[in-house]
């Protein structure tokens, strides 16, 4: 056994400190989803957790097998009653309470994602099913165990890891620092070509657990003074409610956010395990900021369904006050869960033999009978015999998008579908037109296929998801949206046919930071004597409209109204509206607005004539792009040659 592996890593079984660390985890989370506090990295609360798992993990592991006294078969044991009863109480209170509230389609959707959940794979279940960071996942039930999965899937197999290492005769120490940075450059190359696998996989969060790892095997003797103790302590909460707040958005510092977030994690844990009492660390071992770490695990699995049932409930967005009682109920049962379920199960692997055997077996059929009542409730469609003629039209709604849209639209960067092998749209001839967009032109694209398939032309379709048509747009999320656009741009300019070049593009990208710029597109495409026609930002709905209006129709709630306000339409929009105004328009280069037909003076709709205008809370439905289809055509006829 090498050196670094005969002296444990650590005197203490538990540190009062970690359980503040977790609580502040667990809040960010929380916070983030219960929208209670403008805190956009929220989410970087999950990254804090791997972290806190890697170190624990690993320092048990390594006492353990310091002292000769691990066990795998021990290990697993106490993982299993850590994790599983209080998931599978969680998984039996959603599928029930699913059935009284939620449409069958969703009952269905939440019944696969209970069993991926309770055979560990649900981060993999979520990855195969939903599209990166998209709205359409606002009413899964269960997402947010996706961070679980990778928990456990860790913890499947970093024992044997250790363990295999252990009898290597180089220091460990290396050996997870060399595997650590390994892990760190693969899961950032990852993110470049597949941002979801590296959202969901385990092993593109591995490296976040190495860093926990690294401390636990890093001298417990290391002297430092009280003054940069302090300070470390004090820079580390600091960034990481900083990281939080300020710089964690979807953006160009998304991976930054990350990087500083889990190493001032690290930097909390490590200082606080080698200098006892800093006032960090006291402050994070007050009794109830510790309450609130030791019930943190029931509040993660707990506090997103109960916010998402009550939105799903209410259809309107919640206000703050139902908000807090949501919060304060979540709290409530945590502590209910963490009472009676999670203590009474971690207390069975110090009982006899008979007792541990009796739970394992309770487990065990715990998690065949989840995994039959999913099948029952996907098998019956989620029993959709409930479900009347009106939920089945507003449902069908979300299906009112291109049918292309799978064979002729980039979801993702590090795929995209090449200009040249771009779909033509209408007539088998060489466009005439190309829209230039992101995804919320996929539709456009559709409705003017179908139109010029009449009059014998056709429209080249370049639309790629999250990468608007512009030349410097180029975030740390979507690192090849800029080469992209100028591959579109030049195989434009190379094809004479082409008259016309509609742009669209969502307003979200003018939320963040550095913008995109709209004039150094329109002015290339200009000179290269193209005609453009812009048309501006769609208005956004508050909610997804085809299942709002399906719930409105199962809650009995006619009386709801699906609109949102002109005037915060136009607030949102209206960076976007300012570089658009400085553009000199012209017969090469026309405006086309769609709050003409989405809106009237005072709001705008999300139905026109019976017709839904969104298949989702953003992305126009195939009607929709009609009515602006026909504006183009109108502009097109209407255009001096």
């Amino acid at each position: 056994m090498p050196a670094d592996l005969t002296q444990p890593p650590a005197v203490r079984e538990h540190y009062d400190f970690l359980d503040g660390v977790r609580a502040v985890a667990v809040s960010l989370v929380v916070l983030f989803h219960f929208e209670l506090v403008r805190l956009p990295g929220g989410f970087l609360g999950v990254d804090m957790f791997f972290v806190i798992s890697g170190f624990l993990v690993s320092d048990l592991i390594l006492r353990n097998l310091a002292s000769g006294n691990f066990s795998l078969l021990r290990f697993f044991e106490r993982r299993v009653y850590r994790i599983l009863p209080a998931l599978y109480a969680s998984l039996i209170l959603v599928l029930l309470a699913g059935y009284f509230l939620l449409l069958p389609s969703d009952l269905a959707q939440t019944a696969i994602s209970a069993r991926a959940s309770a055979l560990l794979f649900a981060n993999i279940n979520f990855h195969s099913t939903i599209e990166y960071f998209n709205q359409a996942s606002q009413f899964w039930m269960l997402l947010h165990h996706w961070s679980l999965s990778v928990e456990e899937q860790f913890y499947l197999i970093f024992p044997f890891v250790l363990m295999a290492l252990s009898t290597l005769k180089i220091p460990l120490r290396r050996i997870i620092s060399v595997s650590l940075i390994l892990a760190f450059v693969y899961a950032y190359t990852l993110s470049l070509r597949a941002p979801s696998a590296a959202f969901y996989l385990v092993q593109a969060r591995f490296w976040e657990f190495l860093v926990g790892a690294q401390i636990a095997v890093l001298p417990r003797t290391i002297k430092m003074t009280r003054r940069f103790a302090e300070f470390i302590s004090v820079a580390a909460i600091g960034i990481i409610l900083v990281g939080a707040r300020f710089i964690a958005e979807p953006s160009d510092l998304y991976h930054l956010a990350t990087l500083v977030t889990v190493a001032a994690t690290a930097g909390l844990i490590w200082v606080n395990i080698n200098t006892p009492s800093t006032y960090i660390g006291a402050l994070l071992s007050i009794g109830w900021v510790r309450k609130i770490g030791l019930i943190s695990y029931s509040m993660y699995i707990l506090h997103w369904p109960f916010i998402l049932f009550a939105q799903y409930w209410a259809i309107e967005p919640l206000s703050q006050l139902a908000r807090l009682a949501v919060l304060a109920a979540m709290v409530a049962a945590s502590w209910l869960s963490w009472r009676y379920v999670e203590q009474p199960f971690r207390a069975i692997p110090a009982k006899t033999l008979n007792v541990r055997r009796t739970g394992i077996f309770v487990m065990a059929a715990t998690t065949v009978l989840i995994v039959l009542a999913s099948n029952w409730i996907i098998a019956n469609n989620g029993f959709d015999k409930r479900q009347s003629a009106q939920v089945k039209t507003a449902l069908a709604g979300q299906k009112n998008f291109s049918p292309d849209r799978t064979r002729c639209h980039s979801y993702e960067m590090g795929n995209a579908i090449p200009a040249e092998k771009a779909c033509v749209l209408g007539a088998k001839v060489a466009p005439s037109m190309a829209v230039w967009s992101d995804s919320h032109g996929v539709e456009l694209a559709y409705a003017l296929g179908e139109t010029q398939i009449k009059l014998g032309q056709s429209v080249l379709q370049l639309t790629s998801s999250n990468c608007p048509p512009t030349l410097s747009f180029s975030p740390a999320t979507i690192p090849n949206c800029a080469e992209k656009n100028r591959q579109n741009l030049k195989f434009i300019k190379a094809s004479p046919q082409i008259e016309y070049v509609i742009l669209v593009m969502s307003n979200e990208h003018f939320q963040r930071s550095s913008p995109p710029q709209l004039a150094a597109t329109i002015t290339a495409l200009r000179n290269s004597k193209k005609k453009v026609i812009l048309v501006k930002a769609f208005p956004h709905a508050p909610f997804n409209v085809p299942h709002a209006a399906a719930r409105m129709a199962y809650f009995e709630k006619a009386n709801q109204t699906i609109s949102s306000s002109l005037k915060q339409h136009r607030n949102a929009t209206s960076q976007l509206d300012a570089q658009i105004e400085a553009i000199d328009t012209g017969s090469d280069f026309i405006v086309i607005d769609p709050a003409s037909d989405f809106c009237d003076e005072q709001s705008c709709k999300s139905f026109r004539s019976g017709e839904m205008l969104y298949f989702d809370d953003n992305h126009p439905s195939l009607f929709a792009a009609g009515m602006v289809a026909k504006r183009i055509m109108m502009v097109v006829a209407t255009t001096p040659k």
